[in-house]
Order: C-alpha cells, then sequence, then structure tokens
C-alpha cells in the first residue's frame, strides 16, 4: 500500500515538472516570434535642460546670432518655439522671431532645423556645436540683454484684383494711400481710407512714372528705375512736360540711388543708398518745388530699407518684415515686428490717421492693404 502512494506521488510530481517545462518552452517561443518591446522615450532627466533665457555666443565663423547682443528663450517643455532675439550692433534694428526646438537627448539639442551636439558646463553654460559651427549659450540670470520688438495688430485693410509693382512706394495724402500697380505703363492708384473707394489708373506721361512720394492727388516725385536710379523728377500726372528733373549725382554730388521718400508737408525726404560707400544709408531733405538738397543725414547703416514714413515727429523705416523707428543718431530705437498676417517682402509703408499702412503681395500676387496699429 505504502509502495502504491509513492509512485502516485512520483507521477504527479513528474506531471508538474513537464507542465511546467511546456510552459516554459511554450514562452520562449512566443517571445522569438513576437517583435522586442518599444524602447521608452527618454525621461525628463535623460535629455538636455535648455528651460530659460541664454545669451548666444557664435563661434568663429558661425553666422547663426552673429552680428549683434543675441538671446534665446527656451520653454519648460522638451520641444517647442524659442524666442530669437537679435539686436544688430550696426544699426540697433531687432530681429525677433521664434525658432522651433527639441532637446533630443542628454547630448542632442534640434535648434532651428540644425542638430547639434551639446555639452554642458554646470547649470549656466552649453556648449553647441555641428562640424562646421559652435554657440555658447550662457544662462541669463540678471536682466535681458536685448530688448523685446513692439508688438502690433494687423488687420487687412483692402485687396485688388491686380499685382504690386516692383519698384513701388506706398505714399499717404490726406486719406489716401497712392502706389504703382503691376499694370502695363506702371499706373499709379489712390485707394481712399475714408470712403473704401480705389481710384482709376493714371499712367505718368514722362519716365520717371515709379512713385517715391506723392504731394498731392495729381503731383508726384518718382525715378526711372532705369540705370543706377540715381535720377529724380517732380511731375504732374496730367502734363507731358515734367516739372522739375535732377541727378544725385550731378546736381547733389551725391552719387546715391532715388529709390524711396516721402512728402512731410513742407519738403520732400529723400532715400537711397551710396554707390561709393557700402552699408550707407542716404536721407536728403530736398525743396518740394526745386528739389534743391536742404539738408543730409546717414541713417541705418548696413540695413536694406524698403520704405520710409513720416509720423509727424520720427522718421520709420520699413525692413524686412518690420518697422523701425529711427532716433536722432540715425540708429533704431524701436522696432515693430509685422504680425504673420502681413506677408513676408512688404514692399510699402506709410503713416496716416495715427497708424501704418503697409502695402505687401498675397500669395496669389495680388496687392494687398494692412492697417498696423499698436495696442
Amino acid at each position: 500500500m505504502l509502495a502504491t502512494r509513492r509512485s502516485s506521488s512520483t507521477a504527479f510530481r513528474w506531471t508538474i515538472i513537464r507542465l511546467l517545462a511546456l510552459s516554459v518552452l511554450g514562452a520562449l517561443v512566443l517571445s522569438s516570434c513576437s517583435p522586442p518591446p518599444p524602447t521608452p522615450p527618454p525621461g525628463p532627466a535623460d535629455v538636455i535642460d535648455v528651460e530659460g533665457l541664454w545669451l548666444v555666443t557664435p563661434g568663429p565663423g558661425t553666422t547663426y546670432g552673429s552680428g549683434g547682443a543675441t538671446t534665446l528663450e527656451f520653454g519648460a517643455a522638451r520641444s517647442g518655439s524659442a524666442k530669437f532675439l537679435s539686436r544688430a550692433a550696426a544699426n540697433g534694428v531687432l530681429t525677433c522671431e521664434r525658432h522651433v526646438y527639441a532637446a533630443l537627448t542628454d547630448h542632442v539639442l534640434l535648434l532651428d532645423g540644425t542638430h547639434y551636439e551639446a555639452q554642458t558646463s554646470g547649470a549656466n553654460e552649453i556648449e553647441l556645436s555641428t562640424e562646421d559651427d559652435r554657440l555658447t549659450l550662457t544662462r541669463v540670470s540678471g536682466a535681458a540683454p536685448v530688448e523685446p520688438c513692439l508688438a502690433a495688430n494687423a488687420s487687412e485693410v483692402q485687396s485688388f484684383p491686380f499685382g504690386v509693382n516692383g519698384w513701388t512706394t506706398l505714399a499717404s495724402v490726406g486719406s489716401k494711400l497712392y502706389f504703382n500697380t503691376d499694370g502695363t505703363g506702371n499706373p499709379i492708384v489712390a485707394y481712399d481710407l475714408v470712403t473704401g473707394v480705389l481710384g482709376p489708373e493714371r499712367i505718368n506721361p514722362g519716365s520717371h512714372d515709379h512713385l517715391i512720394a506723392a504731394r498731392s492727388d495729381n503731383e508726384f516725385y518718382g525715378h526711372c528705375a532705369c540705370g543706377n536710379i540715381t535720377t529724380l523728377q517732380r511731375f504732374d500726372i496730367n502734363t507731358l512736360t515734367p516739372l522739375t528733373t535732377i541727378s544725385t549725382q550731378n546736381d547733389l554730388g551725391i552719387f546715391m540711388s532715388a529709390e524711396m521718400g516721402l512728402f512731410d508737408g513742407t519738403s520732400l525726404l529723400l532715400a537711397g543708398r551710396d554707390y561709393e560707400n557700402d552699408g550707407v544709408n542716404h536721407v536728403l531733405t530736398l525743396h518740394p518745388d526745386t528739389l534743391a538738397l536742404q539738408s543730409q543725414r546717414d541713417v541705418l547703416p548696413e540695413a536694406f530699407i524698403r520704405d520710409l514714413a513720416w509720423t509727424g515727429g520720427t522718421l520709420v523705416a520699413l525692413i524686412g518684415h518690420s518697422i523701425v523707428y529711427i532716433g536722432p543718431t540715425g540708429m533704431a530705437e524701436a522696432t515693430i515686428d509685422l504680425p504673420d498676417a502681413v506677408p513676408d517682402f512688404p514692399r510699402g509703408l506709410a503713416f496716416n490717421g495715427g497708424d501704418f499702412y503697409v502695402l505687401a503681395s498675397t500669395a496669389d500676387e495680388e496687392a494687398v492693404i494692412f492697417r498696423i496699429s499698436l495696442p
């Protein structure tokens, strides 16, 4: 009887062992046929910490952040858009942008489309490098070294079923804004801000029909978009004979372009690039009738100015996607970053009734005017 119980107990134990072995074998077979589990994403401790405000110092030959004082401000998230601020040393103009970033690992940072190898030196310094570029980020603990751009609101005033002439400016007289369309003969049109009515196309019978400034509904100042653009003409659009014509080089003794300007109510302000001195932008004050030189100043060195406007007390310039206030020294005093609603590369700038107006082209290459107002 005892031998029978021992035999049954032994058989039971072997049955259990065989079942366990089969279970382990099945698990091994299943694991060999299944894909490996995904690697978990890096946690907060596994990625580089860039949160906060940093001063950017580019290394030799690195263009990112060069030419002035530059800062980057990152958020608390591993990825997002960092606030990029840069004040040009040459002229004080601010560049205010958002640059996409992502902390990928503890040694890799994606910034503005470039993968940088990142090395930290304590909590206050990060070295970013590629094969060609090097950036040093130093944490800012005190006052921000670069002030932000001024915020503004943009609202579309009117779009038109025609394009913008590539050489035009935007001029303001009374309640009207004047500019050249891309039609045959470079016609000038006037848009009335009060009535919302677009005036008829009018073509100057002379050759200097590219608008620099407007003095009245009939009297304008223009250039011919030919040669070095050094000739300036005052004309009445209803008459064939020009009222006055001068050469900046021959009559004023300044070899410069005559590309943009404005009528401030008493004088013509003419601006252009100096052809003998790189990076020099002249602003000349001319007699409105004779175009004789009254005064001269240089502004915003090395900046590419697209147009000028007068607020009644301050000269401002359209540069890139920004409106720049020009101080008494010719340097930038403040910069308005145009809202995203305004297309890139706007062509004209005017001031009317306390607001700025910008002339641009839509994605369909149609002319559009925006009102730019400060909060």
